[in-house]
């Protein structure tokens, strides 16, 4: 479904005196693919590139060099209305909804947003919509009247989450799609992220250092460091014994993370 060839993003900024280049290489040649129904996960540190890769994919920000290919089309320079048609197809859940949503717009009115926007159904049509979608992610009805502000954080993924369910996507990156919740909430998120996957026949890229996430969600992993991809595998091998320098200790700081949490 979807392949990647040498993409690069470099960034131009003003050179210091610690600094010999003006050049920033957020993602410096990184290629791989997934296939149709997989769940592939990005792991590395903060400032490694892999957001920056989840951008390029959604075609959020322009590359610097290389290939995109979704469904055998090169979409690495494609605009207009052939833009705006891919973003139907591949959508990105974020960190946390109140990223994106409006604080002065109900729930309904931003469930309504995308319906309206991808002409995904008829305006008679919308309430029946989200409530299904709300169905779909945990959510009753008597939240469709209400502000961002009344809702709990794992409530706000929840409806954002349905945002993008709404489009009718084929590949969802999820960018640390549990990272700003509650130890407590993220195990439901994940469960709900892989019921939908079960139902919709989703593809996920997944952004993420949680280890939880990586076992349970993601059949292999690319390893990014520095904007370079330094390893990729199947999930357990990598889990199980890195090969890099850098897998390993990237793998033992993520248990640790979770010896303290529990």
């Amino acid at each position: 479904m979807l392949e990647l060839k040498n993409v690069k993003k470099h960034y131009m900024v003003k050179a210091s005196p610690l600094s010999k280049s003006n050049v920033v290489k957020a993602v410096d040649g990184i290629s791989f693919n997934v296939k149709k129904g997989e769940s592939f996960g990005l792991i590395g540190e903060s400032g490694s590139g892999k957001s920056t890769l989840g951008h390029l994919i959604c075609r959020l920000i322009p590359l610097t060099e290389g290939n995109i290919i979704y469904n055998n089309q090169d979409i690495s320079k494609i605009k207009g209305k052939s833009l705006q048609h891919l973003r139907k197809d591949i959508q990105v859940i974020v960190q946390s909804g109140k990223e994106i949503l409006d604080p002065k717009m109900t729930i309904r009115e931003h469930l309504e947003a995308p319906l309206r926007v991808h002409n995904i159904c008829k305006q008679k049509e919308y309430n029946g919509r989200i409530i299904a979608l709300l169905h779909d992610v945990g959510l009753t009805d008597d939240v469709l009247e209400k502000y961002p502000s009344a809702l709990s954080g794992g409530m706000l993924q929840r409806v954002t989450i349905a945002r993008v369910l709404a489009i009718e996507p084929k590949l969802i990156i999820c960018d640390e799609p549990v990272s700003a919740l509650d130890v407590s909430i993220q195990g439901l998120i994940i469960n709900l992220l892989m019921d939908l996957k079960e139902k919709y026949d989703f593809t996920y890229v997944f952004i993420t250092h949680n280890l939880k996430v990586i076992k349970h969600i993601c059949s292999r992993i690319g390893v990014i460091k520095d904007g370079l991809m330094v390893e990729i595998g199947q999930t357990h091998e990598i889990l199980n014994a890195p090969k890099s320098d850098y897998a390993k200790i990237l793998v033992a700081s993520m248990l640790d993370e979770v010896h303290q949490n529990d």
